[in-house]
């Protein structure tokens, strides 16, 4: 999931470190890390999986991640991408226990899609030219061009969560129920992400 700030730009300022006590693991040796959401034996047991998970995703499908992976306490849905250099994932806890490890494969595929292929960069660069071109980023039509640009991002995310799903040794059905989780009851998430139907029929094409 990828954040607009003010409804219109990524958001790519780094989050504050969540927990400074917080134990931290390397995940493989592309050295990127994984940061518990507290000293607490769960946090550090979900900590050790991701760790787990992570280095394997990185491994077999030679995904050149050099970032970080922060859990945080936060409840619900949670897994979005902060941008910068190198960037970082930040997946809530509570969302990453209730998920297989092909679903978390999958959710942590798709927020690495989005930092690797610099999706804030397209989003920022549609919103810039719209600036130039002297209009305004606050109306109604303009908000929706810039809404309908990320629901193609969050396909893309997808498709190369999908396949980098499938390469770390699970499938696209497990990137398909990643999604049905993560939507519930509802089949819509945000005016900015595709409808549940339109992203799970994608996934379920991947090989």
């Amino acid at each position: 999931m990828l954040k607009l700030v003010k409804s219109v730009v990524f958001s790519f300022v780094l989050a504050s470190i969540l927990a400074i006590s917080a134990p931290v693991w390397a995940a493989s040796n592309a050295n990127p890390t994984v940061k518990a959401a507290s000293p607490s034996a769960n946090s550090i047991q979900t900590a050790e999986r991701v760790v787990k998970l992570l280095g394997n995703l990185l491994s077999r499908a030679q995904i050149p991640f050099h970032g970080e992976l922060r859990l945080t306490q936060k409840h619900g849905f949670h897994a979005e991408a902060f941008f910068g250099s190198p960037g970082y994932i930040e997946l809530g806890e509570s969302y990453a226990n209730q998920l297989t490890d092909g679903e978390l494969t999958f959710v942590i595929s798709h927020e690495l899609a989005h930092l690797l292929s610099d999706h804030q960069a397209r989003l920022v660069d549609a919103y810039d030219k719209k600036k130039s071109a002297g209009l305004s980023v606050a109306a109604q039509s303009d908000l929706t061009r810039l809404a309908v640009l990320q629901r193609d991002l969050e396909l893309d995310a997808d498709r190369i969560g999908a396949v980098w799903t499938i390469r770390a040794g699970f499938s696209a059905a497990d990137a398909a129920s990643a999604l049905e989780r993560a939507y519930g009851a509802a089949q819509q998430v945000l005016g900015t992400h595709p409808a549940l139907k339109v992203r799970t029929s994608a996934l379920l094409s991947a090989r």
